[in-house]
């Protein structure tokens, strides 16, 4: 008999351990990258048929990573679309999952639009800038800032190698467009424009 009330009591405990750890399951942030975020990542990226040593790395598809034994597979014959999706697929479960642990760990709430748009920088950056919180951007979307202060924010990471890229300032402003506003298109408004200066003096693109 004292075995049985043992064992009951066991069970107990454990069910009381199970149903105070469900709710702090359920609370995490679940949220995914929506139908028109992927189209516009894919706008962004532009589609690579064979691979292309890109960032001490092989880049194949939508900008993602080509597995080491099909680089020269896809060299000879290109990759096929239905590869291409699942790499992409691959990818985006794993800054999904990046971008949710971020909003975990500062308890945000963002719109989808928001969310797209972080998604879209981490997607073209990598995840690091996410754990870096002195970053302005990282520390723009934690407090909540919007407007220029934002797009500021955002406009810093138009470089690739310490290069200055007009295609990352369009991508960034597209990206601006999708977090203020929740507008999904490439083509950046007339309204917006950038100033570009170098040491030597100043330049205005």
């Amino acid at each position: 008999m004292k075995r049985i009330i043992s064992l009951m009591l066991s069970l107990i405990v454990i069910l009381s351990l199970v149903c105070v750890a469900a709710p702090a399951a359920s609370a995490a942030s679940n949220m995914k990258i929506s139908a028109l975020g992927i189209n516009m990542i894919k706008s962004f990226e532009g589609f690579a048929k064979e691979p292309h040593y890109d960032n001490g790395q092989w880049t194949v598809g939508y900008g993602t990573s080509c597995p080491e034994n099909l680089v020269d597979r896809y060299k000879e014959n290109g990759i096929p679309i239905s590869d291409a999706e699942q790499l992409l697929a691959e990818k985006l479960v794993y800054f999904d999952e990046c971008v949710n642990r971020f909003i975990d760990k500062h308890n945000l709430k963002l719109t989808q639009g928001q969310y797209d748009a972080v998604f879209s920088l981490t997607y073209n950056c990598g995840a690091s800038w996410l754990n870096k919180s002195e970053g302005q951007l990282y520390q723009a979307i934690v407090n909540g800032t919007l407007g220029n202060e934002f797009i500021g924010a955002l406009s810093a990471w138009c470089t690739a190698g310490g290069n200055f890229l007009h295609g990352l300032m369009m991508r960034r402003l597209a990206e601006a467009q999708m977090y203020l506003y929740g507008q999904y298109d490439t083509a950046v408004p007339d309204y917006y424009c950038y100033v570009k200066f170098d040491a030597n003096g100043g330049q205005r693109s």
